[in-house]
């Protein structure tokens, strides 16, 4: 899951790790032709750290860039 950039309520999104890129998208239904909702590049992100205690939820971990922090919760440890 992923909180809202905007409104920060949590959503289901799927998620492609390509050409050093994270792509998400909101079906599990990914071809050529989807079109994501955002996507970060892997060599901007300064850190990438556990969240669990920040936000509460378990398996969560925030992704920091130069223009940004995301928050993201994993559905398992694995």
């Amino acid at each position: 899951m992923k909180q809202g950039e905007y409104i920060k309520t949590w959503r289901r999104r799927w998620f492609v790790l390509k050409q050093g890129k994270i792509f998400w998208f909101k079906s599990d239904i990914v071809s050529p032709e989807s079109i994501p909702r955002g996507v970060i590049e892997v060599n901007r992100c300064l850190s990438i750290k556990g969240a669990e205690d920040t936000i509460n939820k378990p398996y969560a971990f925030e992704i920091s860039t130069i223009d940004d922090s995301m928050f993201f919760i994993a559905d398992s440890e694995k």
